[in-house]
């Protein structure tokens, strides 16, 4: 028998974020005003045009950086969230290195029961990046740095892993 009072509750995305603006001379993004259900409540969260790129992963509480592999390529998977507050985040685990040049397989960082995943993109890094390449404060188009295709999502996809060659 089930017991309706431990149901669980919809943490997802109810529409098209819509992230875009990761490519060019600019450190910015644009979002569509969009509803979310975080733990089954609803709310709207607003529109972005040009907005501050999030300068802190909160999966780390620190910037997320890298610097040019000797070799290879680095390769990242970057998560956008938004948290009951309406405050849009990313979260990763970070840089992962192929001195190869091999494909590497990104797993979904963990995401918090407070936030709701909206839009997903992988970052690559390559032997010309110049110094320390740092997310929401270097250019998207910076020498040696591809941002991947934004992945618009309602919630984390199954399966939870991407691939960047």
């Amino acid at each position: 028998m089930q017991n309706l009072q431990e149901a669980s509750a919809l943490s997802a995305v109810l529409g098209n974020a819509g992230l875009t603006g990761l490519s060019g001379a600019a450190t910015t993004y644009s979002t569509s005003a969009v509803p979310v259900s975080i733990n089954g409540v609803v709310t709207t969260n607003g529109a972005n045009s040009g907005a501050a790129t999030p300068t802190t992963n909160s999966t780390s509480a620190a910037a997320l950086t890298v610097t040019a592999p000797a070799t290879g390529h680095k390769a990242a998977l970057v998560v956008w969230t938004v948290d009951t507050s309406g405050t849009e985040r990313i979260r990763s685990d970070g840089f992962v290195t192929s001195l190869s040049g091999a494909e590497i397989i990104l797993d979904f960082p963990d995401i918090p029961a407070t936030e709701v995943p909206f839009a997903y993109h992988t970052l690559k890094a390559g032997t010309t990046v110049s110094g320390t390449w740092t997310f929401g404060s270097s250019n998207w188009n910076a020498t040696g740095m591809t941002v991947g295709t934004v992945v618009n999502c309602s919630m984390i996809p199954h399966p939870s892993v991407v691939s960047v060659s």
